[in-house]
């Protein structure tokens, strides 16, 4: 069953009933979704890696517009049904995909995490094996670049981070990510370095924990030609300022 939201980024749009009450009240990460909401433009086109079951998904598709593109992966199943039924009944603009972004395309291990249903790529001994795409297959699917990436994949972001920096225009990359790890945090700041791009840190990173689950630590990796506004910034900062419990 769906209600149609009544309040917060998503209003008008159908969620599943069941889903978090969060989300209905527009207060599912907040500032990072008010961060969306100004930095992204209509007529953009985003990728959205680790969709979860989608709230982000419909925020971006909203603020690319009728112009713009989403294309977005889950690969978790679970959260691929959920994802799959609040785009079927809200979007026109997003192409979603139950897949993981990996090294290579092919099968993978998957192992899924606590309630969230979050999850991550491991070597061996997974729960459940899903699909993977690397880079190459997924610029074939989404051809136009994206104006912005936003990723949440569980720890993959050592990887992934210099991948697409290195695959991709770096000049002019966005990319807003969620660390997991003081070893990727110091990928990420290397990459930068080695790329010539700005690296933000929110709000969250000072804090003791800045990886406790309640909230994502995220990044901003802005290449050379890209502009950020003082109003975004601030915005981008203030992500994490108050932990969600």
């Amino acid at each position: 069953m769906f209600v149609r939201v009544p309040t917060g980024p998503l209003r008008g749009m159908k969620l599943q009933l069941g889903t978090s009450i969060r989300c209905f009240k527009g207060t599912f990460e907040q500032d990072k979704a008010l961060f969306l909401q100004g930095f992204v433009k209509p007529g953009d086109t985003v990728w959205d890696i680790g969709a979860h079951i989608g709230y982000m998904t419909l925020l971006l598709s909203k603020s690319v517009g009728s112009s713009g593109q989403v294309y977005a992966l889950e690969p978790n199943k679970s959260n691929y049904s959920i994802a799959r039924s609040h785009v079927d009944y809200n979007c026109k603009n997003v192409v979603l995909l139950n897949a993981a972004l990996w090294k290579k395309s092919g099968l993978v291990a998957f192992s899924t995490q606590d309630k969230s249903l979050a999850g991550h790529i491991v070597e061996s001994n997974g729960k459940d094996i899903v699909l993977a795409l690397d880079l190459e297959a997924l610029v074939e699917a989404a051809p136009c670049s994206p104006a912005l990436i936003k990723m949440d994949v569980e720890g993959a972001e050592d990887f992934l981070i210099p991948h697409l920096v290195n695959v991709l225009p770096s000049a002019s990359l966005a990319l807003l990510c969620s660390i997991d790890s003081d070893q990727a945090l110091e990928i990420a700041k290397q990459t930068a370095e080695t790329h010539g791009m700005r690296l933000y840190k929110c709000a969250k990173f000072d804090h003791p924990n800045p990886y406790s689950k309640f909230g994502d630590a995220e990044i901003l990796l802005l290449g050379k030609d890209r502009v950020l506004s003082e109003a975004s910034l601030l915005q981008f900062m203030k992500i994490g300022s108050t932990p969600v419990k």
